[in-house]
């Protein structure tokens, strides 16, 4: 049985998604195999995710898959997962995919949004999700630089190794995505900004990150 949830998180304590030595600290993946091995008694493969966000990264509508030969239905599976995983990381839905679905490889498309707290005094209320901007900042010049950013570009300068920048091979290594959607968006009357991009895949190291202080 192929498994698909979607899955939302508070990042902050988190090292990241992917699953690392003990001893660099808890990730997402970690908490959420930790989680099936309880209520599956160890009966499950490997959990793949859509994406491997960075340390401090939160998520809203993040797609993960296992495999498991347990036969249970998808509210079973929500309401058991949901009992013993931490505060900090939600199950929103269960379904019961394709043996070929994968969260990762089957993803067409991936979104991220970066939130600016743009005002000369900082927030507590929005402080562990939104970086502080003390100057005034302008959206619609914002807004011109990101679409610069559309399109099948090479983003070697936005990402770290060990991605090397080949358009001529643009393979799981390679820095080449392709930006369906760059804008950042000021509420009215709103000390937020949000930058949101969606792309065929972004890179690691801080991608986003780097995109939104671009524009």
């Amino acid at each position: 049985m192929n498994i698909a949830c979607g899955i939302e998180y508070d990042g902050t304590d988190f090292r990241g998604f992917q699953r690392q030595a003990e001893s660099h600290g808890p990730t997402v993946q970690g908490a959420l195999e930790s989680a099936i091995a309880r209520v599956s008694d160890g009966a499950f493969s490997v959990v793949n995710g859509a994406g491997r966000t960075d340390a401090g990264v939160h998520a809203s509508g993040q797609v993960i898959t296992f495999s498991t030969h347990l036969q249970r239905e998808p509210a079973v599976w929500l309401r058991a997962l949901n009992a013993v995983l931490p505060s900090t990381v939600v199950v929103r839905w269960v379904r019961v995919v394709p043996e070929r679905f994968h969260a990762r490889f089957s993803a067409i498309r991936r979104s991220y949004r970066y939130t600016i707290w743009n005002d000369i005094a900082p927030t507590a209320l929005h402080a562990r999700y939104s970086y502080h901007c003390f100057k005034a900042l302008d959206v619609d010049l914002m807004n011109q630089a990101c679409q610069a950013l559309v399109g099948r570009k090479d983003f070697g300068a936005f990402g770290h190794s060990p991605y090397v920048s080949n358009p001529l091979r643009p393979g799981p290594h390679s820095c080449v995505r392709t930006m369906l959607e760059a804008r950042c968006v000021r509420p009215e009357a709103n000390e937020l900004i949000y930058c949101d991009f969606t792309a065929d895949a972004f890179l690691t190291g801080r991608f986003v990150e780097w995109l939104a202080r671009y524009c």
